[in-house]
């Protein structure tokens, strides 16, 4: 977490963004996300179909995003979404 915030500049918007590699610990970190006044909103249709066409069909592709062990077959895959 650490050297993220380093990377990253300050936030514009309190929209964020969850992709994980499971469904639970996304789902965790979305409601803290919220509890701290950060925002989880739906993706628009053009973003949520790109998750889409990166996922398993079965992965949920909404936000927060469940990668369900799609990085395992493509290691560059967190980057990319």
């Amino acid at each position: 977490i650490s050297e993220t915030l380093y990377r990253c500049p300050p936030a514009r918007t309190k929209n964020v963004s969850v992709i994980g590699s499971g469904g639970g610990h996304s789902i965790l970190a979305t409601d803290a996300l919220e509890q701290q006044g950060l925002a989880v909103p739906p993706y628009s249709e053009p973003i949520h179909q790109y998750m889409a066409s990166q996922l398993s069909p079965w992965a949920p592709s909404g936000n927060p995003v469940d990668m369900a062990g799609a990085f395992k077959r493509d290691l560059d895959l967190y980057p990319t979404m």
